[in-house]
């Protein structure tokens, strides 16, 4: 634990070797994702954190634990719809799970975890794979880079780059100075040197930009490598976990429950006329279906919450109470999923009224793992044996995987499309699209051929802006994806068969 990180620091020949990669990959970093986009960048920069972190395993003879195999699929998976889809609201979340499943990968392969697979206490490895061990190590990087510093011919590296930094900002100003002196110098230095100083602050800029990134990186290698700062938080005594009296949590439970379930009895009429799809008086459909939506949601997140704390915390002197604390506990589940399934039906009364969008699929599709998770919580509660952690683990991942894979923008937009030109929906709205991915654009060219009058000029002028504002310079590379390069594909040939003009 703590004394592993207090004890004499060690280093070898394979230390000192990662620096380059160390800092290299950090440059790589802020060379792909800034500006910030995603697609074939994520892989690219998965590939080589793998390259130099077999590299570095290879060259310290350190063990592979097999069990990371596993874990190495789904990361490779993982990072498969960058490729094939376009940008979507979830495209960000995705990618930080993404970096963090990448990092507890690596805690894994080199042996660091403290607990099982799937194990109730996974959390803790998970926290400091991700954040404690890399925080760590962080002095890693310097005092690694001090040992080679002594060597002659790197030092001497270090040295004239140093000099080469300090002398760079001085050019600047001292050129500054000259150029207000003289007309001619001015010229000279405008014409021929502009467009390096630009350059070379930037790159000045990113190289010392890059410089925290890789006492990142290097210091989680050298923790995982070493176990250094690996069980820094590690789960409590079983004994010294469970503090709070059954008596005190049955008497929390008991009020909690009753005003949960006065709600209930009161809104049964409500429930029938939501999930029968009729509306209440004065109600419109917005309304109705807006009303008290984040609220229940929060209250089943409140649910799922304190329930975990007495599952976790609650301590048992008497196997009747473990049996009422079991029983409150289903009653707050089945609370919990009929709020959800109140809420799910509004969501589709409202989907149904007003199209599909891509935050109400994502929406959707947490509500229904949440809603899993109570189901879950159940069969524990009846089930002592049964695996919750295990399994609620295995569906998560299952369902962000499945999430990965869809591409909410293009299936939005093609149902909304569809039902508008059915019939289904009343209105269709154009101005949602601005902010989607380029995967809707051959949508957009069907309900721009099938619609009329209003919303036919608008998917004219959506369609304009589209050609006018395309970017597809050479640094588009880094967000390169399929469907974007298949919808761009498709809006040249269509644009060359009609003659379609996007000029304003």
């Amino acid at each position: 634990m703590r004394d592993r990180i207090k004890r004499e620091f060690t280093a070898d020949c394979a230390d000192r070797r990662l620096l380059i990669p160390a800092y290299l990959l950090s440059i790589l970093f802020l060379a792909l994702f800034f500006p910030f986009k995603l697609g074939v960048n994520v892989p690219v920069f998965l590939l080589c954190v793998y390259i130099a972190a077999f590299g570095y395993q290879k060259q310290s003879n350190a063990p592979i634990d097999r069990g990371s195999t596993s874990l190495f699929l789904i990361v490779m998976i993982a990072s498969l719809p960058f490729v094939l889809y376009d940008e979507s609201p979830f495209r960000v979340l995705h990618f930080v799970i993404l970096m963090a499943a990448v990092l507890f990968q690596l805690f894994t392969m080199f042996s660091c975890r403290a607990y099982p697979r799937l194990s109730e206490s996974w959390l803790f490895d998970l926290a400091n794979a991700v954040l404690f061990t890399p925080l760590a190590n962080l002095d890693a990087f310097w005092r690694v880079l001090a040992r080679r510093f002594s060597q002659s011919r790197f030092r001497t590296l270090l040295l004239v780059l140093a000099g080469i930094a300090v002398a760079v900002p001085l050019m600047f100003l001292l050129g500054s100075q000259l150029s207000s002196a003289d007309a001619v110098f001015e010229f000279l230095r405008t014409r021929f040197t502009g467009p390096f100083w630009k350059y070379s602050g930037r790159v000045l800029l990113g190289l010392v930009a890059a410089i925290p990134l890789a006492m990142v990186i290097y210091g989680a290698f050298f923790g995982f490598r070493y176990h250094r700062g690996t069980e820094l938080i590690a789960k409590p005594d079983e004994k010294r976990l469970h503090i709070l009296p059954s008596e005190a949590v049955i008497a929390a439970l008991i009020p909690i429950c009753a005003l949960q379930a006065v709600y209930l009895v009161s809104q049964i009429a409500y429930f029938f006329s939501t999930f029968s799809g009729f509306l209440p008086e004065n109600y419109t459909y917005a309304q109705y279906a807006r009303r008290g939506f984040l609220e229940l949601c929060a209250v089943s997140l409140v649910n799922l919450t304190l329930i975990a704390v007495v599952l976790c915390f609650t301590k048992y002197k008497k196997r009747a109470a473990e049996k009422t604390v079991n029983a409150l506990v289903i009653f707050l589940c089945l609370c919990s999923l009929a709020m959800i399934a109140t809420v799910f039906a509004k969501m589709i009364l409202y989907m149904h009224s007003f199209g599909l969008t891509a935050n109400r699929i994502i929406t959707s599709w947490f509500m229904l793992g949440l809603a899993l998770v109570f189901v879950f919580t159940v069969i524990r509660c009846l089930k002592p044996s049964f695996k919750l952690i295990r399994t609620a683990t295995v569906t998560a991942i299952v369902m962000f995987l499945m999430l990965c894979f869809v591409d909410c923008d293009t299936i939005a937009v093609g149902y909304n499309k569809n039902a508008y030109l059915d019939g289904q929906l009343e209105g269709f709205d154009i101005e949602m699209l601005y902010a989607a991915s380029d995967s809707v654009i051959p949508l957009v060219i069907d309900l721009y051929e099938n619609a009329e009058g209003e919303l036919k000029n608008d998917a004219c002028a959506l369609l304009k802006y589209y050609a006018n504002n395309y970017d597809s310079s050479f640094s588009t590379w880094r967000s390169f994806n399929i469907a974007r390069y298949d919808a761009h594909s498709k809006f040249i040939r269509w644009q060359e068969a009609t003659g379609f003009n996007s000029s304003y």
